[in-house]
């Protein structure tokens, strides 16, 4: 059998836009390292790997992997259809910044069967991460509160009571990935600071959350038709205090900590519409169980995946297969 794997970063994604995420060195790196672990995954099940790579890239693939060269001038999505009528499955890997991993699964809508990877309707949902925690209010979910700020703060003056609630609070790219433009504020003069500092990177709607105390971890699920798998809970770890850049995942939470995250993520996976693939769910576990939140779910693979390979028995690429097959 055959598989695509498309990984943004390295595919050819930055020909079609040059947004900040493309060119961020830490980002590409664990887009390379995503990709290397995926091929390793499908090649030992026995899987003819294919997977698209940006002309002149130095990323060096497994033996064995077809590897096809995409150029500034190539259309991305016609090559991708081309070779997603060539496969039995197709994984897409894809930050949501800007509506990237949308498109991704847009494109290749036509060959939703062959999805392992999260369908355009919960890509949809879980990339703008307002309309996420709405939703996830709605099914009894408890997330931080938060407002939904116009490019360049524009709206700002419009809800001074709210602000004055939210902080300190957490600024974030409403449709962002991977701590991108990600920014602790402790009150309003540190909000109108970083508008005025970092105006190239808030340029686009931003999500204003309030700050909750806990221990940041992630829940990573693989879905299908008979619903998802829940892989182990791991702790993520920032190199700044209270909130700097994304720097990994440790294993060492505590079985009541691992007890809550996973339950807490089972949760939303029955809240979700039906997908198939690997959903990532960012979380906050408060002092006790009822100050546990969710922060956001991440419709695809996550940097946690090279951990989980660790800490999980057996093949995580043949349990996406399995869940996809049942």
């Amino acid at each position: 059998m055959k598989i695509l794997i498309f990984e943004w970063l390295l595919g050819g994604g930055q020909y079609l836009d040059q947004s900040s995420c493309n060119q961020e060195p830490g980002m590409r790196t664990q887009g390379g390292q995503m990709l290397r672990a995926l091929e390793q995954d499908f090649s030992a099940i026995g899987f003819e790997v294919i997977i698209t790579l940006e002309s002149g890239s130095n990323y060096t693939s497994q033996p064995g992997t077809r590897c096809v060269p995409i150029y500034p001038h190539d259309s991305l999505p016609d090559e991708l259809r081309q070779l997603a009528g060539e496969t039995d499955f197709l994984l897409l890997v894809a930050p949501e910044t800007d509506g990237k991993l949308l498109r991704c699964t847009q494109w290749l809508r036509d060959f939703q069967p062959k999805f392992l990877s999260p369908q355009p309707e919960v890509v949809e949902l879980c990339s703008d991460k307002s309309e996420t925690c709405r939703f996830l209010e709605q099914h009894s979910i408890p997330t931080p509160e938060g407002i939904l700020i116009e490019p360049n703060g524009r709206n700002i003056d419009h809800y001074p009571s709210e602000l004055a609630a939210l902080l300190p609070g957490v600024l974030k790219p409403n449709c962002g990935a991977g701590g991108e433009a990600t920014f602790f504020l402790e009150d309003r003069d540190a909000l109108l600071q970083i508008l005025e500092e970092q105006a190239d990177h808030l340029a686009r709607p931003m999500r204003l959350e309030t700050w909750v105390t806990g221990i940041p971890a992630s829940t990573s699920l693989i879905c299908g038709p008979t619903g998802c798998e829940v892989l182990p809970s791991t702790r993520q770890v920032f190199r700044g205090q209270p909130l700097g850049a994304y720097a990994g995942n440790q294993a060492d939470l505590s079985n009541d900590q691992q007890d809550r995250a996973r339950h807490l993520a089972g949760r939303v996976a029955d809240s979700l519409p039906p997908t198939c693939g690997y959903l990532g769910i960012d979380m906050i576990l408060g002092a006790t169980a009822e100050k546990d939140v969710v922060v956001e779910i991440n419709p695809r693979l996550t940097s946690s995946y090279g951990l989980l390979r660790s800490l999980t028995p057996g093949n995580l690429a043949e349990t996406m297969l399995s869940r996809a097959m049942k």
